[in-house]
């Protein structure tokens, strides 16, 4: 496992577009949260649980949090052979997107 600070920095600007998408849907007076800056996203989340998944040879690495924002889904950071994060998303049990939407893994992608 090589996760790292650095890792997980890769990973904000990914969190606060997960911000902005869930605060797009939101009737402002219902707002509960504000984060303005992309850092800020760290403050909102509260980390879980660390799953390991080994469909074959590739181990993903799971953080899963609970987030102000998506208190019904939460969020999930995974993270390909312990080091490349390789989704943020909801968590709905799939560890990388290509197993979501049934296409190529050699397609796979932050989307």
């Amino acid at each position: 496992m090589e996760l790292t600070p650095e890792c997980l920095k890769v990973a904000e600007p990914h969190l606060f577009a997960k911000f902005k998408q869930c605060e797009a849907t939101i009737d402002p007076a219902c707002l509960e949260v504000v984060i303005s800056d992309s850092s800020e996203v760290w403050g909102e989340l509260e980390f879980r649980d660390v799953n390991l998944m080994k469909p074959d040879d590739t181990v993903y690495v799971q953080l899963a949090a609970e987030c102000s924002w998506d208190r019904e889904h939460g969020i999930q950071l995974i993270f390909r052979n312990g080091r490349h994060l390789t989704r943020v998303s909801e968590q709905d049990g799939h560890y990388a997107y290509w197993d979501a939407w049934a296409f190529p893994e050699s397609e796979d992608r932050i989307r």
